[in-house]
C-alpha cells in the first residue's frame, strides 16, 4: 500500500492470498487501480475468482478458457468507471500483444495498483515447479518501473528466494517471513511394501473413519488404480484427480471432497494448490516427492484448522531412481536445472533414510529456521521411537563396494548390488557371474541395512545412477562411481550408518546363524566355507562336488569357489600380477588408483609400475589342495616345454 516491492515467504495455509486481496479492495494508501495477479494454474484462478465473487468483490480473469469473453473484459479494463479490483491472469497471457496494450493503457491512466506473482518459486530454475513462461515476467519491472511488485511463495530455500528477487528485479524489496513450524502436524516415514495400498486402507478405516484426506501418487495411472482399489475393495469413497480428468469432472470431484461426500482424493502433486479446506486430517504420499519444498507444501494442506493431523510418507527407493531418470531425460531443462532437481531428490532420500533425527527439525533446517527437537513433543516417528540408536562404521565395506564398481567392466542395478552383498545365488546374479565378485556375501547378516547402505552411498554421491534404453525401448538404471567417491577413498573419510536397535531382528540373526552351523555339520561343511543355510541338502552336495571335481579355469560359473581379498602385498614392477605367497593361489588385480601415504591397509596392495606407485585391490581365489598340485604341475610342464623349445 506504500508502493513498495514486497517478497512474502509464508507457509501453506498462512494466508498469502489475503496479503494482496486485502490491499486490492482498500481505498487507503498510495496505490489505486487494478491489481494484476499472475497464477500458474487455471484451476487455481477459477477457484479464487469464484470465492471472491461470492464475497461481492469485483474481479475478472483472462486465460485460454475464457476467450469468448475476452473482448468484453478488455473493454471493461479500459473503462475507468467499471474497472475490476483484481485481474487474474496466467503468465502466458501476460506475453500476448493485447495484454501488453491493456497494461500500457492502465499505466498511462495511473490505474495499475500492483503486480502480484503468486507461487513465485515457479520463476526460478532452482525451484521445484520451474516454468519457462514465468521467466518472462522480468519484463514487468523493465516496462513498468513505477508499479510495485509483490512476490509470494509458500516454500522456497534461500537460493530460490534470491533467484526470485533477482529475476523480478526487486533487490530492495521488503521481505516478510513467517515461521514454517506447524506444531499440529505429525510427520512419519514408512518403508513402502508391495501391498502398501492395503496398509493405507487399514489406517484410513481404523484411524480416519469419516475424516477427509489426500493421497498423492506419482502418476495418473496410479491415481486411478488407488481410487478404484479403495472404493471397490475397501468401500472408501475415493476419486482420482489429475491432468487428464475433464475440467467439469474436476470441479465435481473438488466440490464432493470439500462437502465431505468424497472422503479421499487420489491425486498427482498439482492438486491442492490454492485449495483452502480446513479439516484435512491426513496427507499420505504414496510416492517420493521431488523436493523437500514440495513435500512441505503438500503436507501443509493438512490441519489448517489447527487440529492434530498426520503426514505419512511411504518410501521406496525405486521411486527415487525413477525420478532421477526422469530429470536426466527431461528436455528443455538446462544442466544447472537438472543438477538442482537431482539435488532436491537426494535431499528427500536423505530425509527418508534418517531414522534418528527429528523430522520437524530436518524440514525446518532446510528452510534455515532454528528449531529445538525437544519442542517436537513426540509429533514425529523418530522422536516417538524409544529404541537406542546404533551408529556403525561402514567405511571399509563402502570402500570395498566402490573399488568393485569402479571396474566399469559390468553393469549392475541397485537391487542386484543389494543381492550381491547379501550373498544371494539367484539366477539373475549367477548368469552375470556376480557371485565371483569379492563383495559377494560381504553384508550377509545385515538384514534391511544392506538396502539402506546402498541408498546412503547414493545420497552421499559416492554412487550415482545412470540409465540406458534397452532393446525394447525401456530405460534401465544402473550404478556407477559418484563424483565424491575418489575423494572418499583418497582422503580416508569415514562413513557411518545409523539405525535403531531391533531385538527381534538380532534374535532372528542369531537363530539363522545357529541353523547355519547345524546344517554345516549335517552336510559336512566347515565353518569357513561359504554356505547358504536355506539351500537343500542336494544343492549343497552338488555345489561341493562340482567345486572339488572341476578345475578352476574350467569350472562352471556357479560352481567356482568364492574369491577372498588378500592382505597388503608389495609387488615389484616385473611381477605386478604375482602375489608373494604362491601357496595361497593365483590373484587378480581388479582395480587401481593413485597411492596415498598411510592408507595401505588390509584389502589393498601397493604396486610399483615404473616411477608411479599405485594402490590395487587384490583378489584371491582359493583352490583345494589337489587342484593346487595339479596347477603347479601344469606350470612346471609349461616351463620345461618352453626350455626345450
Amino acid at each position: 500500500m506504500r508502493r513498495q516491492d514486497v517478497f512474502v515467504l509464508m507457509p501453506t495455509g498462512g494466508g498469502k492470498s489475503l496479503c494482496f486481496q486485502l490491499p486490492a479492495v482498500c481505498d487507503l494508501g498510495r496505490t489505486r487501480g487494478v491489481t494484476v495477479v499472475v497464477e500458474p494454474l487455471i484451476s487455481l484462478i477459477d477457484d479464487q475468482v469464484q470465492a471472491l465473487r461470492e464475497k461481492n468483490i469485483s474481479v475478472e480473469s483472462l486465460h485460454s478458457e475464457v476467450l469468448e469473453n475476452a473482448h468484453g473484459i478488455l473493454h471493461r479494463l479500459c473503462d475507468t468507471s467499471r474497472q475490476p479490483r483484481l485481474l487474474y491472469v496466467t503468465p502466458e497471457t501476460i506475453r500476448t500483444n493485447a495484454m501488453k496494450t491493456i497494461l500500457g493503457h492502465l499505466d498511462r491512466q495511473r490505474a495499475l495498483a500492483r503486480f502480484v506473482v503468486d507461487e513465485a518459486h515457479c520463476i526460478s530454475e532452482w525451484g521445484r515447479d520451474f516454468r519457462q513462461a514465468y521467466q518472462a515476467l522480468c519484463v514487468l519491472r523493465e516496462t513498468f518501473p513505477a508499479v510495485p511488485i509483490m512476490a509470494l511463495t509458500g516454500t522456497a530455500s534461500k537460493r530460490v528466494s534470491e533467484d526470485i528477487v533477482t529475476c523480478l528485479g526487486i533487490p530492495g524489496c521488503v521481505r516478510l517471513r513467517q515461521s514454517f513450524n506447524r506444531p499440529n502436524l505429525n510427520y512419519a516415514v514408512v518403508r513402502q511394501e508391495r501391498d502398501s495400498i492395503h496398509k493405507i486402507a487399514e489406517s484410513i478405516q481404523e484411524k480416519y473413519s469419516g475424516e477427509t484426506g489426500i493421497i498423492y501418487c506419482r502418476s495418473r495411472s496410479e491415481c486411478e488404480k488407488v481410487a478404484k482399489t479403495l472404493t471397490e475393495r475397501y468401500n472408501i469413497s475415493t476419486e482420482a484427480y489429475h491432468a487428464r480428468v475433464p475440467q467439469l469432472a474436476k470441479r465435481d470431484v473438488l466440490q464432493a471432497w470439500q462437502n465431505g461426500s468424497c472422503q479421499v482424493v487420489a491425486a498427482t502433486t498439482a492438486f491442492g494448490m490454492g485449495i483452502d479446506k480446513p479439516d484435512v486430517r491426513f496427507v499420505i504420499h504414496n510416492c517420493v516427492p521431488r523436493s523437500l519444498e514440495g513435500y512441505y507444501q503438500e503436507t501443509g494442506r493438512a490441519g489448517r484448522d489447527g487440529k492434530p493431523s498426520d503426514c505419512i510418507l511411504y518410501y521406496r527407493y525405486r521411486d527415487g531412481e525413477s525420478l532421477f531418470a526422469a530429470v536426466r531425460n527431461k528436455e528443455g531443462l538446462s544442466t544447472e536445472g537438472k543438477r538442482a532437481a537431482q539435488e532436491g531428490i537426494r535431499q528427500v532420500v536423505e530425509y527418508c533414510q534418517n531414522v534418528t533425527d527429528c523430522r520437524r527439525c530436518q524440514l525446518l533446517t532446510y528452510f534455515e529456521e532454528i528449531f529445538d527437537s525437544r519442542d517436537c513433543n513426540g509429533h514425529c516417528d523418530n522422536c516417538r521411537d524409544s529404541r537406542s540408536i546404533i551408529s556403525e562404521d561402514v567405511t571399509e565395506v563402502t570402500r570395498s563396494i566402490l573399488l568393485v564398481i569402479s571396474r566399469k567392466v559390468f553393469r549392475i542395478t541397485t537391487s542386484q548390488l543389494v543381492d550381491t552383498i547379501k550373498g544371494s545365488m539367484r539366477a539373475s546374479l549367477t548368469k552375470k557371474s556376480f557371485q565371483r565378485l569379492p563383495i559377494h556375501g560381504l553384508c550377509k547378516n545385515w538384514n534391511e541395512r544392506r538396502q539402506r547402505l546402498i541408498e546412503l552411498m547414493i545420497a552421499k554421491q559416492l554412487l550415482t545412477i545412470y540409465s540406458i534404453t534397452n532393446a525394447k525401448n525401456w530405460p534401465q538404471t544402473y550404478l556407477q562411481i559418484g563424483p565424491k567417491a575418489v575423494d572418499f577413498i583418497l582422503t580416508g573419510s569415514r562413513l557411518t550408518l545409523d539405525s535403531r536397535e531391533t531385538v527381534a531382528q538380532d534374535r532372528g540373526a542369531q537363530r539363522l546363524r545357529r541353523t547355519g552351523h547345524k546344517k554345516r555339520r549335517r552336510y559336512g561343511a566347515s565353518d569357513d566355507e561359504d554356505f547358504e543355510p536355506n539351500e537343500s541338502r542336494r544343492q549343497a552336495k552338488r555345489r561341493r562336488d562340482s567345486c572339488d571335481a572341476a578345475d578352476l579355469g574350467n569350472a562352471p560359473t556357479a560352481a567356482r569357489p568364492p574369491r577372498k581379498r588378500c592382505g597388503v602385498r608389495e609387488i615389484g614392477p616385473q611381477a605386478s600380477r604375482h602375489v608373494e605367497d604362491e601357496d595361497e593361489s593365483d590373484c587378480e588385480i581388479i582395480t587401481a588408483y593413485p597411492a596415498f601415504p598411510s592408507r595401505a591397509d588390509e584389502g589393498q596392495a601397493s604396486v610399483a609400475q615404473g616411477s608411479q606407485r599405485m594402490i590395487c585391490e587384490v583378489v584371491i581365489t582359493e583352490r583345494p589342495a589337489h587342484l593346487m598340485r595339479r596347477a603347479q604341475s601344469s606350470r612346471c610342464q609349461r616351463r620345461a616345454h618352453s626350455t626345450d623349445v
